[in-house]
Formats: structure tokens, sequence, C-alpha cells
């Protein structure tokens, strides 16, 4: 749906100018944010339909994150290296809507995202 918002949670600044363009297609915003503090703040300042979690930088509060969003009726999505499979089922107890391998999330980013945006 156009006009959307989205939340992303990464420090991977090439990712982030790549999400914004794939997003731009589908006339919808991108936040960034790299930091526990700054999610939250955007979180509730943006209410966006989905954010976006690398788990390399916000792993730690994975439970907390989703929480959070899934009050302000976002729809969660993270993505994570394919060895971390701590953190895969982390996120997945913690109710994520959607869990991707890291290179799989990177390389389809352009079929994925606009997918996740018509759910």
């Amino acid at each position: 749906m156009a006009g959307e918002a989205i939340l992303l949670y990464t420090s991977d600044l090439m990712f982030s100018v790549r999400v914004r363009e794939v997003a731009l297609n589908r006339d919808c915003t991108v936040s960034v944010v790299e930091n526990d503090h700054d999610f939250k703040l955007r979180l509730e300042e943006v209410h966006p339909k989905l954010a976006i979690l690398d788990l390399n930088v916000a792993g730690a509060n994975i439970e907390t994150h989703v929480e959070n969003c899934k009050a302000t009726g976002s729809r969660v999505v993270v993505y994570v290296p394919h060895a971390k499979r701590d953190l895969r089922a982390r996120a997945q107890t913690a109710g994520v809507d959607a869990v991707y391998s890291s290179s799989q999330f990177k390389s389809d980013l352009v079929t994925i995202l606009p997918s996740l945006l018509s759910e």
C-alpha cells in the first residue's frame, strides 16, 4: 500500500540506501536507526507499517523490540546471518512476522519488500 512508513534498524549504510530506493518505488518513507533508544523513539513517532531489524545490530533486545512493534500495530521482519541460529530462534519465539537469512533478504530485497508491504 502506498504512503506507508518503514522503520529500518541497521548500521549498514549501503543497505539502507537500497531499502530506500525500493521503498520509493512504492511511495513509502523509510526511517533508519542504529541503536535501541532511537528505534523506540522513531517507532512511537512514525507508527510504521513495517519494522525491519538487522539482528546483528538489534539482536540483543529482540524480544523487547518485537513487543514494542506489536503494540504499535507494526509488522516485524528480521534478517540474520545464517550461522546465528540462536538469534533466529529467539526472533521466532518472540513472534516476528518473518525471518530471513541476511544474504537472502539483501539479494531478494526488490521482491521481498513489495510483498511484505502488500500483506
